[in-house]
């Protein structure tokens, strides 16, 4: 049954199933492996990544191959920084950012999640400073 189940999946996705041997397909069977752990709600997100990969000109496909590649040869710090949003943004920001959403009741940050899932990656981080840089203001006009 485990059999029949994994030929039928790996002929969808157009897998040669007769050379398992070779890297290239012991890197699709990974693959495979990978998404069939994967939920519904993060295999449509995956698609939507699949879209916008597809929808991107061979100039922009090569552009985003060279910032991934930069972004590998960061510090892992650095690294980790860039993918919780942050980008380079100091310390004090970050609190500050913490502090912010803590000061918000439930409606408000449901609100603000809202707002910031319907932006781009560049007016997220604007937003997010802008917000975060005011209310620093205003806490330290209270003090």
């Amino acid at each position: 049954m485990k059999t029949t189940l994994f030929l039928v999946l790996g002929l969808s996705l157009g897998l040669d199933l007769r050379a398992a041997e070779a890297p290239a397909d012991v890197r699709e069977l990974s693959t495979l492996e990978q998404f069939l752990a994967l939920d519904d709600a993060q295999l449509a997100q995956m698609q939507q990544a699949i879209a916008r990969v597809r929808a991107m000109s061979a100039a922009e496909r090569a552009q985003l191959r060279a910032q991934i590649e930069e972004f590998r040869r960061l510090p892992a710090a650095e690294r980790e920084q860039l993918r919780r949003g942050w980008g380079h943004e100091s310390p004090e920001i970050r609190a500050g950012w913490r502090d912010y959403m803590q000061s918000l009741d439930d409606a408000g940050r449901a609100e603000l999640r809202r707002v910031l899932e319907g932006l781009s990656p560049e007016e997220r981080t604007k937003l997010r400073r802008e917000r975060v840089e005011q209310f620093l203001r205003e806490r330290a006009a209270k003090h």
